[in-house]
């Protein structure tokens, strides 16, 4: 059984070549995923923002694009982190700690909106992190 499940695992796989010049091994789908994302599929939109996220390292091409598309429009808290975290290594886009700076004060300001009165010791810890991201930050400016 276990390797019929890796056989599986193993075909269902190409290897892609990252933004960052390695190259991973990802699934076949994620090419028809980027083509459902063009034609405006909302949720392969998000498949494609999520992959960063992933543990396999791999770094979508269009991964900028995406995150940028998305938190335009719905302007959530993690979308906005995100965003804010590819202007400031400089992901898909010139570096660019100004916007990473406001996307990161944007993703506080909702977090902050969402948090209990007064906020619970889970939030309170979340909120300071994002002050000490923004903190680093504006260093850099």
């Amino acid at each position: 059984m276990f390797r019929l499940m890796q056989k599986f695992w193993n075909t269902d796989k190409e290897m892609l070549q990252g933004k960052d010049g390695k190259t991973y091994m990802v699934k076949k789908s994620y090419k028809s995923l980027v083509q459902r994302a063009e034609r405006g599929n909302e949720q392969a939109q998000f498949a494609v923002v999520k992959l960063y996220n992933s543990d396999d390292g791999y770094i979508p091409e269009d991964l900028f694009k995406w995150t940028k598309h998305l938190a335009d429009i719905k302007k959530t808290e993690p979308l906005l982190m995100q965003l804010g975290e590819l202007y400031e290594k400089g992901i898909g886009t010139q570096m660019n700690p100004s916007k990473a700076l406001n996307c990161y004060e944007m993703a506080y300001n909702i977090a902050a909106s969402h948090c209990a009165n007064p906020p619970e010791p889970a939030e309170k810890e979340h909120l300071l992190s994002i002050r000490m991201l923004i903190k680093e930050v504006r260093k850099k400016i």
